[in-house]
């Protein structure tokens, strides 16, 4: 059977890059079919650590459900105003990147090409008041001053993050990863990334998964942001990327047949002559006679 006819058969149109295993019982055969390729692609890795103690946040009791906080010279406010900083901007998120200089923290410009980033964050949210995370054991956010009541079933928090961009190299052979390399992308590569992030877009999605990460869900907002900041910058910078196709690919077929032993094989075959041989002379002899 030729390439193209196997490839028809053991590929399903619609999922190209899925092993498949059939077995024809005419044939005894069993085909196992993979498509083996070798690509690159880029990655983020955020960690985020908990600064609401360091950004000493307070409640505000003049201004309703607000905190103030003061996490550096450059990263101070309310959070019960519109910040000043990015595009999309709204009541209870800000963030601030920066770059620490000799041990001080500079606020660094949308073009900057730093990688890695690093960045502050507060939010006031409303998704659960703290006397239910409290009476929650397995939820350490309650009692470990990651998280902080500011009335009305608000909470407030803060973050310190740093994203690092990563370019991937790896290969897939019978459906395991056989090669896999990463290695750290350049500022400019870093800065396609960073930018939609420092100007605000996709606030109202990382606002969202933080209200998520302060329910009960067995992951803390940290762990939960620090996804959400690497897959809200993938996103977007995804429009800038060209698709790249896979540095090589191959097909491939591999058939097992049912396979008979050969002295067993040989063996059959001579007795099916002695046979055939005895049942000829036998017929010889009898025409003979009669």
């Amino acid at each position: 059977m030729d390439l193209p006819s196997l490839r028809e058969e053991c590929f399903n149109q619609s999922e190209p890059s899925r092993s498949k295993i059939g077995f024809k019982p005419e044939t005894n055969e069993i085909t196992t079919c993979g498509q083996d390729f070798f690509a690159t692609t880029t990655s983020v890795v955020t960690k985020c650590i908990s600064a609401t103690k360091c950004c000493n946040l307070t409640v505000d009791k003049n201004s309703g459900n607000s905190l103030q906080y003061n996490c550096s010279q450059m990263f101070s406010g309310q959070l019960n105003t519109i910040p000043r900083n990015g595009i999309d901007r709204m009541v209870g998120w800000n963030t601030s990147f920066y770059h620490v200089d000799e041990g001080t923290p500079r606020a660094i410009s949308v073009a900057s090409r730093l990688n890695p980033f690093t960045y502050n964050v507060t939010g006031l949210i409303n998704s659960l008041d703290m006397t239910s995370l409290k009476d929650s054991p397995s939820d350490p956010q309650g009692t470990g001053g990651s998280l902080m009541e500011a009335g009305n079933d608000h909470i407030g928090f803060a973050l310190s993050c740093i994203s690092t961009v990563y370019n991937i190299e790896y290969s897939m052979v019978g459906g395991n990863i056989s090669y896999f390399s990463a290695t750290l992308a350049s500022g400019i590569e870093a800065a396609v990334i960073k930018a939609p992030l420092q100007v605000g877009l996709g606030t109202y999605t990382l606002y969202l998964q933080a209200a998520l990460g302060v329910l009960l869900t067995g992951i803390t907002v940290p762990d939960a942001m620090g996804l959400a900041f690497s897959q809200v910058g993938l996103a977007y910078a995804s429009g800038a990327y060209k698709a790249v196709p896979a540095g090589w690919m191959r097909y491939r077929v591999e058939i097992e047949l049912t396979m008979i032993p050969k002295a067993s094989y040989l063996f059959l075959i001579a007795l099916c002559f002695l046979k055939a041989a005895w049942e000829g002379g036998s017929d010889s002899g009898s025409t003979c006679e009669r």
